[in-house]
This record gives structure tokens, sequence and C-alpha cells, in this order.
């Protein structure tokens, strides 16, 4: 139809881009804020986030995603939200366990006694140190929402408003033979992507772990 593949693979990367970092960062926040809760009271809200999370863990989040976005539509800020929604459990059971360790550490202590408020505690004492794991995670979990996205649009299910890597495979899958370029560049893209933000959430994890660092 004479539309340039360079220029939806441009306009492509920015609608990818943004729906894996918004939906990353979107996870990470519910992932700190759960896990941080959890770990830091424990009790019933531990026991709580502890079910909720294993039953997120255990239905496949692909297919959850597939049946929520045939039931509230596929529009971007849709799709989003669904990939926040179903893919924040790692990150709290993360937190959790950050928490569960530092808040037995002696400046928490120290902190306590002087009459410092729980809250305060909590995510000014504690979540600042114990929040890099979870950084290097959402990363990585930026490269796993792109890869959701690209497969949702090459289902069908994708925004069909706005342009992007996995839509462009599927509308070039029709023309492999004659048009192999059309799907081709965009599954490069993606692959490109994917991998760079997979070496970054590495690189940061072994920059932030101390005792990946000592092992060297």
């Amino acid at each position: 139809m004479g539309e340039d593949v360079l220029s939806m693979i441009l306009y492509g990367g920015r609608t990818s881009l943004k729906i894996g970092i918004i939906a990353a960062a979107l996870s990470g926040a519910i992932g700190v804020v759960l896990g941080a809760l959890a770990g830091f009271f424990g009790g019933i809200a531990d026991k709580l986030l502890t079910e909720v999370t294993n039953i997120f863990l255990m239905i496949p989040s692909f297919f959850l995603i597939l049946i929520v976005v045939a039931m509230f539509g596929s529009s971007m800020f849709n799709v989003m939200v669904i990939i926040a929604l179903t893919s924040w459990p790692s990150n709290a059971r993360m937190m959790r366990a950050q928490v569960m360790s530092l808040k037995e550490r002696t400046y928490v202590k120290s902190a306590q006694t002087i009459g410092e408020s729980k809250g305060r505690i909590l995510f000014h004492y504690i979540v600042p140190n114990g929040i890099y794991p979870i950084i290097a995670n959402t990363t990585m979990n930026v490269a796993q929402a792109i890869l959701t996205e690209a497969s949702l649009s090459f289902l069908g299910l994708g925004d069909p408003n706005v342009v992007s890597w996995g839509q462009m495979i599927m509308s070039g899958k029709s023309y492999l033979v004659n048009g192999w370029w059309i799907s081709l560049f965009a599954g490069l893209a993606i692959m490109l992507v994917v991998i760079v933000f997979y070496m970054i959430g590495d690189g940061l994890n072994y920059a932030m772990n101390p005792k990946l660092q000592s092992r060297k």
C-alpha cells in the first residue's frame, strides 16, 4: 500500500517502548507497595498477599490477559494496565523478602527506639535500601511487557489505532513470499530491544547486588 516500513518501525518503537516502560513501572510500584506492607506488618496482611500471589502465579498470565482484553477492549491504556496487574507478583515477593530481612537491622531498631512512625521507617529507611533488586527486575519486565504487547497485536488484540511492531508482523505475515521485509525487520526490532533490556536488567542486578560483586 506504499507505506514506509522504516517510518512504521520508528513509530511502532515509540508505541512498544511506551507500553513496556509504563506497564513495568506500574507493576514495580504495585509490587513494592504490597510487598513492603506484607513483609513489614506480617500477620494477616502477609498471609493474604501470599495467597493472592500464589493465585496469580498459578494462572497462566497470558491467557488471563487475553480474557481481560477481550472483555474490556484492546486500547493501549487497557493493555498497559492489564500487563501491570498480571506481572506484579514477582516484584512483590522480592520486596517482601527484602523488607523481612531489613526490618531486623540495627538502624531500623534504632529508628523504632527514637519514636519514628512505622510508615516513615518503612518507606524512608527500609524500602530505599531494599529496592535495588526490584529495579533490576522491573527493567527485565519491560522486555516481557514488550513481548506481551507484540503477542497481543499479532493475535489481533492490540490497539487498532496505533502502530506497533506486533501489528506490523501480523499485517506482513500474508506477504511473506513477496514482502518478507515487513515482518522481518519488525521482528528484529523486537528481538534487539528485548535483548538490550534483559542485558540492562542483568547489569543492574550485578551492579546493585554486593553478593555478586564479591564473587568476582
